[in-house]
Formats: structure tokens, sequence, C-alpha cells
């Protein structure tokens, strides 16, 4: 066994955080401020299940949005609540842009794009109006405690995180209105365009077309009967005209 530990070893602080270990509050929100890690593998476990562009395009955006963030740290250069604890610029808070991202576009897309099809009785209209109202309160209530851990763990001041999830907020807004919303508006216009390039030409070439990737809302507000009339289908269901 070695005696001595090289000198030029470095801490992965992407799944490391410092927390009061006699703190209740610390630990929980010490695991809670991790869940950022946790969300890009749930978009490719619901892009498998779903074959969906806009899983792929909410994806993209957040991988863009992360880079965004990581910019603006290198050019505002602001320092830490606490220069033991975390590493690194601190303005924007990355975490709490992210989720302001991720609540941002769902909130988008729920209520703007994925609305139920006129076809649907009352009772299935009513199943998925409690639905999305679950995933919004629910995303709402993540976002707001991860946004809350980052203070309470001492790694951002508030207008640090207050500033992130601004951020994350504004480019969710823009981003969803020109990639989904614009595309159901103005089908013909240069978003509806472009997006059925990207999911039939770019996306529907070799190899990427054994992703298989679907586009249910395509059809506008009554896309789900064109794919099958129900959540959850994909391409592959899509009934002949």
């Amino acid at each position: 066994m070695l005696n001595s530990t090289p000198s030029s070893l470095a801490v992965l602080e992407l799944s490391q955080v410092t927390y009061n270990p006699s703190d209740p509050v610390s630990h929980v929100l010490a695991i809670l401020t991790l869940s950022p890690i946790m969300v890009i593998p749930a978009y490719l476990v619901a892009f498998v299940f779903e074959r969906e562009a806009t899983v792929l395009n909410m994806l993209a955006g957040q991988l863009i949005n992360e880079a965004f963030s990581w910019v603006l740290k290198q050019n505002i250069k602001a320092e830490r609540p606490y220069a033991n604890i975390g590493s690194g610029n601190a303005s924007p808070s990355s975490h709490a842009q992210f989720f302001g991202y991720l609540f941002t576009f769902l909130l988008v897309v729920l209520t703007q794009v994925q609305t139920s099809p006129k076809s649907w009785t009352d009772e299935q209209k009513t199943l998925w109006w409690w639905k999305r109202l679950i995933v919004l309160v629910g995303t709402a209530i993540w976002s707001f405690l991860l946004c809350f851990s980052r203070w309470y763990l001492y790694y951002h001041t508030t207008s640090q995180v207050y500033f992130g999830f601004f951020l994350g907020v504004v480019f969710a807004l823009v981003w969803a209105s020109i990639t989904e919303v614009s595309p159901r508006l103005s089908p013909e216009g240069l978003a509806g365009i472009s997006r059925r390039w990207v999911v039939h030409t770019l996306l529907g070439s070799w190899p990427l077309k054994y992703l298989e990737v679907g586009d249910r809302w395509e059809a506008g507000k009554d896309g789900w009967e064109k794919f099958g009339g129900r959540p959850g289908g994909n391409g592959s269901e899509r009934k002949e005209d």
C-alpha cells in the first residue's frame, strides 16, 4: 500500500455536496441538490419509451441552457458566499437556471401544445387535466426546493439563485415558443418548416432514422388523433387517413 497520495488530485464536485451532518434538513437538501444529474438520464428514458420529438427538443434546450449558464459564469466571475464551499464562479446559479428551464418548458408545452384532442370524452379530458396539474405542481415544488437548497447549503447567495432561475425561465420561454408553439400556430411559417425538416429529414436520415422519432403534435391540437388517439403513442401507431 502506498503511504502517500499524488498532490495533483482533484474533487469531482458534480456528485459531491457539502452539508451539516447534524442538521436533518441539510442532509435531505444535500441529496435533493444532486437531482439535476438524475434529470438527464430521465430525458433519455422518456425518449426510449415515447420516441417523441418534443422530448429530444426539451433535452437539446436543456443542454444549450447549461452551456449558456457556463458562458455567463466565465464572464461575470462572481464569488461564492464562502470560499471553502464550492468552487468556480457562482453567478448565475446553474442549478437554479437548470430548473427554471425545466419547469417553464413543461409549463408551456403542457398548457399551450399538449392540450386534449376534441374527440376525447369529458372523462378523458378531465383525467389528462389532472395529470398535467400533478406534473406541473410537482415540478414547481421540486424546483423551489432545489433552488432553496443552493442557498441553504451556502453555495449561492439569494441573488445568484434568483438570477439563475430567471435566466432559465426566459430561455425556456424563448426556446419553447420558437420550437414548440410557433410550429403549431404557423405550420407553414419558418418555425413549422424547420421543425418538419428536423423531424422528417434530419432525424429521418440514416442512421438517425433507426431512432424512430415521431412528432405526435405535428397535426396541432388533434395530434393524438393522428397517432393512435392516446398519450404514450408514437409514430408507429399512426393511422392512415
